[in-house]
């Protein structure tokens, strides 16, 4: 069974964070370089993420971040 995947787009607009906030967790390795999938669409090339794994480790880090 193929992993399920959310679009960048659909990210940022479920948890309503920035792009800026998303790539600045990302450089301080919160989020793993690995879980950025890019691949190829009809309107060019697209970013994914393991939607699970994600939604989990940016709730996460709001969370950590409200404490």
């Amino acid at each position: 069974m193929e992993e399920q995947l959310i679009s960048k787009k659909e990210l940022l607009e479920e948890t309503s964070i920035s792009y800026g906030q998303l790539y600045r967790w990302k450089r301080k390795n919160l989020i793993p370089e690995e879980w950025f999938i890019r691949k190829s669409t009809f309107t060019g090339q697209e970013t994914f993420f393991p939607r699970a794994e994600i939604l989990k480790r940016i709730s996460k880090i709001q969370e950590m971040k409200e404490n």
